[in-house]
């Protein structure tokens, strides 16, 4: 079924958010560590380094917006957190870094199962993530440029 995913979505911009979002959203079900098909991550790979600049920061926007943990789901975790170190047993010296690692887990960003997923099984994963932190620092210096640009 993951196999055929990737073929469902065709390259264009919305079809790619697409693909992303299914992806992520299969794996916020699972929550599990499980790396991803490498077909799927593949695909996601080659379509977005065919994708033009302004495409790419629409779609880098997008994903940075929509999955990061909402503001409630940071109070939920937050809040289950301190219940584990309140009531965990005293006699496990464990307890404060499992009620940590739980914490990072549930407010770890989806996209970052996608990274994980190109660094490990994407041929050219580090040079795919390298320019991929290149389109993302050239979108925050435009944004900073417009932000000031518009303050004037």
């Amino acid at each position: 079924a993951h196999t055929l995913l990737f073929e469902k979505y065709a390259g264009s911009v919305p079809e790619l958010r697409q693909l992303v979002s299914v992806i992520l959203r299969l794996k916020r079900l699972n929550r599990t560590k499980q790396i991803l098909p490498k077909e799927v991550v593949a695909s996601f790979c080659v379509r977005y380094e065919k994708l033009q600049t302004a495409e790419k920061f629409d779609l880098l926007t997008d994903v940075a917006q929509k999955f990061l943990p909402s503001p409630s789901d940071v109070s939920v975790s937050y809040q289950k957190y301190n219940d584990a170190l309140q009531k965990g047993s005293s006699s496990d010296p464990h307890k404060d870094a499992k009620a940590f690692e739980r914490l990072r887990d549930e407010l770890t960003p989806m996209y970052e199962t996608l990274f994980e997923s190109i660094v490990a099984d994407y041929e050219s994963g580090i040079i795919f993530m390298v320019k991929l932190r290149e389109d993302l620092l050239k979108l925050k210096k435009q944004r900073e440029f417009k932000f000031s640009k518009d303050k004037h």
